[in-house]
């Protein structure tokens, strides 16, 4: 059970960098458009 709440623990951390990248990269594309 232990096992299981880390590796959400650490999918949900996963995910958070793969958003924060995607919110950066969106950010930079919008820039470039303007």
């Amino acid at each position: 059970k232990a096992h299981r709440v880390r590796m959400e623990k650490s999918i949900v951390q996963k995910n958070e960098k793969l958003a924060k990248l995607g919110i950066e990269e969106y950010v930079r594309d919008k820039d470039a458009a303007r």
